[in-house]
């Protein structure tokens, strides 16, 4: 059984779990942005790309995206 088929699906799987813990419910703002080094979408990689989520609610994914004043900003690039 060849294990890098799953690799992509694991990535994915951790990147949803680091998702949500970014944006935990004892978040203050009701908007955040969420910076990432790469983010993989299904088709391919998003180089600095940035999550806005507005109650709980994904708005937009945009590689290099512009950040809404107020909003807080979760820095996972280094880490992701």
């Amino acid at each position: 059984m060849r294990l890098s088929k799953y690799i992509p699906a694991l990535r994915f799987c951790i990147l949803v779990l680091a998702f949500s813990l970014a944006v935990a419910p004892n978040a203050t703002a009701a908007t955040k942005a969420v910076k990432f080094g790469k983010l993989w979408d299904g088709h391919g990689t998003i180089a600095n790309a940035v999550v806005i989520v507005e109650n709980d609610k994904i708005q937009s994914v945009a590689a290099s995206g512009t950040i809404p004043a107020g909003a807080e900003i979760i820095d996972l690039s280094p880490r992701i």
